[in-house]
């Protein structure tokens, strides 16, 4: 356990430093005006956050003894199981779900494939409480795609942007434009 953590540190690490040294700076574009975010801003925070936690994940395995009694079982040792048939079967079933959402989103829209993702998300995870199932599938796409319209100006595809361009002219009567 201890070389597979030392080993993915040092690849995430150098992911990482790849990411924020080359590939975020030369291929994203500046921003618009003084008073837009850089469209490199969000992909520069989760690379230096991954890139914390590679380094974290690297020093924690350099600093643990050869043979430890902290070393984790349950993943390499010996209660590990190895692939079953509900392993592969569960594997199946989020390779389909995760597909159709992607095609999904084309037709339908964000909010309506999040929705219909997360609330099979929540019953093949095992949740049965029907209505908290429905408030979280189907609340949370709606504000998300309403968080990234308005703290990010970031438009999602689906059918939640036209009613967004006929809310957000009163959104700015009412509070004023963003002069």
């Amino acid at each position: 356990m201890r070389a597979t953590h030392l080993a993915a540190g040092v690849f995430l690490s150098i992911v990482s430093v790849f990411c924020l040294v080359w590939l975020i700076p030369n291929h994203t574009t500046k921003a618009m005006s003084e008073l837009d975010l850089n469209p490199s801003f969000m992909p520069n925070i989760a690379m230096v956050t991954c890139l914390i936690m590679a380094v974290i994940l690297a020093i924690n395995a350099w600093r643990m003894p050869k043979v430890s009694t902290h070393e984790m079982h349950d993943e390499f040792g010996e209660e590990a199981t190895g692939g079953s048939a509900e392993m592969f079967r569960n594997l199946g079933l989020w390779l389909v779900t995760a597909t159709t959402t992607l095609f999904l989103m084309d037709w339908v829209g964000f909010e309506i494939a999040m929705t219909l993702f997360l609330a099979i998300g929540l019953y093949y995870l095992g949740a049965r409480n029907w209505v908290l199932m429905a408030v979280i599938a189907l609340f949370a796409p709606l504000l998300l795609t309403l968080g990234t319209w308005y703290l990010l100006g970031v438009q999602l595809p689906g059918f939640i942007n036209e009613m967004m361009m006929v809310i957000d002219p009163i959104v700015e009567s009412l509070f004023g434009g963003s002069e």
